[in-house]
């Protein structure tokens, strides 16, 4: 098929590999909106401007962006016909439909209707996914029988998911799911349809089986709800669908854009990991740490700031560790550069799941300065293993945090508030213990496999009563 690419930006650059790995694709031209890239050559094929696109000879448009409807619109007023404009992951979808990989667990018997099917993006330690998977843990616990599909998976976690007894799925087509993939999951009994990005599944399968759709994003992706919503989605379809979000952060984010549209809050559990992680301590300084990807939303720049403004002779008593994937973009790179100007702070890259675990055991306070963040799976884990928590109050945690009790709350993008709770815990080292004692009392309260798994039941009886609701009004 002879096809323009519309649209260079991330979204395009992401899903290069899988573009240059289709045979039958004859890429004519690139086009995009940004004047800067007109007549420039990228991967050996020229860069036109979208008036000129009437111009060339091809079959079909494959956009390429987010902004779906948007470009849409744009095409259809420049004269494109309507059937010849197609997004790149209906595109995708239709080449891999069908296409299934299943790496099945231990088959055991469960209770009836208790057949689940949990929707996820890729399979990477990142929380969104994780939380997914302790999802199906909890499940197991509870009897149940639990699927987990992707699009795609790193094995290391594929295989540890089918260790602990649940079946992976690789299903490509995800989330423009299609005929035969409902085929497919018409075998559960109930659906739990994890992140935003996901909301084409949601839209495919609503009042087809009772469904649950998790919100996990504090940013990101919002922007484009409204016209997804207004087109494939629909309030009808969205009535059918137990929709909750992970924390109040981004229920409150979706509520902005669709009024109403969530009304409960399913955080996650994790499991305890406590009595068997603990290893002896090698340093006897205080350590503050940060993890998760170096970015501008985790906030890495205010919590340098705020270890510049401790006493010099206070930070001597401690260290400061950055954990995360140093990215190569401007702003890691610079965080890279301030910290190596800090003899107390240490980059230590990327770590395993394993390694961060093990690092714990040095860790005494666990930073969160994020800009905006959901329900940080990082702070949890620090409450699991008892350890201080400093969290900025506009990450979903704070709903758990009882200021000097079980952790501290900073003001968010306020190094001076930080740098000040960070210098009284250096001062206060001998009062910290009621603090961490408290802090895992608030695992054990909220955040518990066990609980995860009685609130996960709770959503479920809400969707069937969505899903019998709807049946009996059609019929």
């Amino acid at each position: 098929m002879k096809a323009v690419l519309f649209g260079l930006g991330n979204y395009y650059k992401n899903r290069k590999q899988k573009i240059n790995s289709i045979e039958s694709l004859e890429i004519m031209a690139f086009s995009d909106n940004s004047e800067k890239l007109w007549g420039q050559y990228i991967d050996g094929i020229r860069v036109v401007p979208p008036d000129e696109l009437l111009e060339l000879q091809f079959d079909k448009v494959i956009i390429t962006s987010l902004y779906t409807a948007k470009i849409r619109e744009q095409l259809l007023n420049l004269g494109i016909e309507e059937a010849n404009i197609i997004f790149w992951g209906d595109y995708w979808s239709e080449l891999v439909s069908g296409t299934l990989q299943v790496y099945c667990a231990d088959s055991k018997q469960y209770q009836e209707n208790k057949n689940v099917l949990i929707i996820s993006t890729d399979l990477n330690y990142n929380g969104g996914t994780l939380a997914a998977v302790y999802a199906g843990m909890a499940l197991k616990k509870k009897g149940y029988c639990v699927t987990l599909a992707a699009p795609e998976g790193n094995m290391k976690l594929i295989h540890e998911s089918v260790q602990r007894g649940i079946t992976v799925a690789v299903c490509p087509a995800i989330p423009h799911i299609k005929a035969k993939e409902i085929e497919w999951i018409a075998q559960f009994d109930i659906v739990l349809i994890n992140i935003l990005g996901m909301m084409r599944c949601v839209s495919a399968l609503s009042g087809f089986k009772p469904l649950v759709w998790w919100i996990h994003e504090s940013t990101g992706g919002y922007s484009l709800l409204e016209s997804e919503f207004d087109g494939d989605m629909g309030k009808d379809k969205l009535s059918k669908v137990q929709v909750c979000a992970v924390s109040t952060i981004p229920q409150n984010l979706f509520n902005s854009y669709i009024e109403s549209g969530i009304d409960d809050v399913l955080h996650y559990g994790i499991p305890d990991k406590r009595k068997t992680q603990m290893q002896d301590r090698n340093t006897n300084k205080i350590v503050f740490a940060i993890i998760g990807g170096v970015c501008v939303t985790k906030g890495h720049d205010i919590f340098i700031e705020a270890i510049r403004k401790i006493e010099q002779r206070k930070k001597e008593n401690a260290e400061f560790w950055i954990i995360g994937d140093n990215n190569i973009d401007e702003f890691s790179q610079n965080i890279v550069e301030q910290a190596l100007m800090e003899p107390t702070v240490k980059v230590l890259g990327e770590k395993t799941r394993e390694e961060i675990e093990f690092l714990y055991s040095n860790i005494d306070v666990v930073v969160s300065a994020s800009r905006f963040d959901s329900l940080p799976i990082t702070m949890t884990e620090a409450m699991m293993y008892g350890k201080i928590c400093i969290v900025s109050d506009i990450t979903g945690t704070v709903d758990y945090i009882e200021n000097g009790k079980n952790g501290f709350i900073v003001q968010h993008e306020n190094s001076d508030d930080l740098y000040q709770k960070m210098e009284w815990v250096i001062d206060h080292s001998d009062q910290l213990d009621e603090i961490r004692k408290n802090a895992r009392k608030t695992y054990e309260k909220y955040f518990t496999m066990d609980k995860f798994g009685i609130q996960l039941e709770k959503m479920f009886n809400i969707a069937k009563r969505k899903q019998k609701s709807n049946n009996h009004v059609a019929d």
